[in-house]
């Protein structure tokens, strides 16, 4: 029974410790493989995540010059839900829903709409993966067509 035991302590200690791996903050690599946007989707919605100057690696959600802000009860699961810091800001759901019920697949429950997403090189990846998690968990959103910008890497750099 005590072999039993500690079998399972070790097999706990371990699991935790992988897990807690999992939400190191990244610097991610650059594209070096990376293609011109030559024929982009037509009435593409772009996001930008703006460096926060005032708290570095924040990210600020912008879409058209608004900024929002995201909520939701399982974005990022339990960590920090990334937020405005402007009181004048929306909640993305207001413009993610209309958006994604343009071109809605009743069928699949999914929107064919694109959603391009640019972040400043300085923010955290937890910013651009929260616009990930709402995309998916929001309800009558499910943009899955999603594109990231990048600045391609410059030759010797």
């Amino acid at each position: 029974m005590i072999d039993v035991v500690f079998n399972l302590i070790i097999f706990f200690m371990i699991v935790s410790e992988i897990s807690k791996q999992d939400l190191a903050i990244l610097v991610l690599p650059s594209a070096s493989q990376a293609i011109p946007d030559e024929k982009p989707p037509p009435e593409r919605m772009i996001l930008n995540i703006v460096n926060d100057t005032q708290v570095p690696g924040t990210g600020r959600y912008y879409i058209s010059g608004q900024e929002y802000f995201i909520r939701h009860q399982q974005l990022n699961f339990g960590n920090p839900i990334p937020a405005s810091t402007s009181a004048g800001a929306k909640d993305i759901k207001d413009i993610l829903q209309p958006y994604a019920q343009r071109d809605w697949d009743p069928k699949l429950m999914l929107s064919e709409q694109f959603l391009l997403v640019r972040a400043d090189k300085g923010v955290f990846y937890k910013y651009v993966q929260a616009v990930m998690q709402i995309s998916a968990l929001l309800e009558r959103v499910h943009i899955y067509k999603m594109q990231i910008a990048i600045k391609k890497r410059e030759p010797g750099s």
